[in-house]
C-alpha cells in the first residue's frame, strides 16, 4: 500500500503486509519500505498526484488456519 497525502509534498509512504514475513517470524509486522524496495508500478500514479494505492501480489497463496483467527499468531492459536 503506498499513499501521498500532501498535494504539496512529493512523499510517498509505503507498507507492506507479507505473509511470508508473518510466516517465517510469527509476528504480524507491517513492513515500512524505502528507496528500491517500493515496486515502480505502486508509486508511480503518486508522483503526480495524491491518493492511496493498493497492490495484492501472490494471491494464490492461502495462509494456515491458526493465522487467520483474529489478533492469535502460530503460538498463541496453540494455548487458546
Amino acid at each position: 500500500m503506498a499513499s501521498r497525502t500532501d498535494p504539496n509534498r512529493r512523499t510517498i509512504e509505503v507498507r507492506r503486509l507479507d505473509l511470508d514475513h508473518v510466516t517465517a517470524t510469527d509476528r504480524w509486522e507491517i513492513l515500512h519500505l524505502t528507496g528500491a524496495e517500493r515496486p515502480e508500478p505502486l508509486i508511480a500514479p503518486l508522483r503526480e498526484s495524491t491518493g492511496t494505492v493498493v497492490m495484492w501480489e501472490d494471491l494464490v497463496r492461502q495462509p494456515p488456519f491458526e493465522m487467520l483467527l483474529v489478533g492469535v499468531g502460530r503460538r498463541g492459536a496453540a494455548t487458546a
